[in-house]
């Protein structure tokens, strides 16, 4: 059984290893849009956390990108050391653009 990825997995760009027989996941390679500096000002947009989105990156993903299944965008360019609860009521987060996205997937 081979393994497959939709285009919003952030596993599509992992290695597959086969390992006796059986197939896992290798290492995960960040997406170069991910990472620090390699964005332009208008590709990324702020949002201030409010109370219906506070600990849910995938509801945010969902207002954002129209898909909860994208958490994983947010996630990963804001690295936060706790996701447990995060981000919290108040705050304000960052996030690449759905166009972005969308043009990077």
């Amino acid at each position: 059984m081979s393994i497959k990825f939709n285009s919003t997995s952030r596993y599509k760009q992992t290695e597959i290893v086969n390992k006796n027989g059986k197939e896992s996941f290798g290492m995960y390679a960040k997406q170069e849009f991910l990472k620090p500096g390699n964005l332009q000002q208008n590709e990324i947009m702020t949002i201030k956390i409010t109370n219906d989105i506070a600990g849910r990156p995938d509801l945010i993903a969902e207002k954002i990108y129209d898909t909860r299944f994208l958490d994983w965008v947010i996630i990963m360019y804001n690295k936060p050391l706790n996701t447990i609860g995060w981000p919290k009521v108040g705050t304000t987060i960052q996030t690449p653009t759905k166009s972005t996205v969308l043009r990077n997937l």
